[in-house]
């Protein structure tokens, strides 16, 4: 019985051509785990608070873009129309966003905000602003410029997905 390994094919990644500890993830590596971190860190806070409402993204979205149509969100929120559409409908029974019929087309409708969806959304707002705030002390240097870099790469990131063209598993859940 051999001990013998495969040869890899081709020239070593360039994660793997540096020792362990040295190694470094890609910046598409790092916003992922970004995003986890923010999901995580606001996930927590409102329930600490006793403000948790499901979807605050997408609601918070919704109070930036209002009126907005279905598609448009799903857009700004990097999600699949299917998805979006599954996370409005779970809005729209809590009664925290109502759809109103679209004047400049018959087909879709306007997504906006109800009483009960800016009431959660205020009760959530304030938590969530306590943890930006803690988020900007840890950074040691202004939101502004950290936003600006952020809306190049969300920019980069769109771009990049133009240029593809969507395959039959075209979906954010499965990394």
């Amino acid at each position: 019985m051999s001990n013998h390994q495969p040869t890899p094919k081709g020239p070593p990644s360039r994660i793997a051509a540096h020792p362990r500890g040295q190694r470094r993830g890609s910046i598409l590596l790092k916003a992922w785990t970004a995003a986890q971190r923010v999901n995580l860190l606001i996930t927590r806070t409102l329930h600490a608070n006793d403000a948790w409402t499901p979807h605050y993204a997408l609601l918070s979205m919704v109070a930036i873009l209002e009126p907005v149509t279905p598609t448009e969100l799903a857009h700004q929120m990097g999600l699949r129309p299917t998805t979006a559409s599954d996370y409005v409908e779970q809005l729209v029974e809590l009664g925290h966003v109502q759809r109103e019929p679209n004047p400049s087309d018959r087909r879709s409708y306007l997504l906006t905000v109800t009483e009960a969806g800016w009431e959660a959304f205020r009760r959530a707002n304030d938590p969530a602003r306590e943890v930006l705030t803690l988020v900007e002390e840890n950074l040691g240097r202004p939101l502004e410029e950290i936003e600006l870099v952020i809306d190049e790469l969300i920019e980069a990131l769109e771009a990049a997905l133009q240029s593809q063209h969507p395959g039959p598993r075209d979906t954010a859940s499965r990394i």
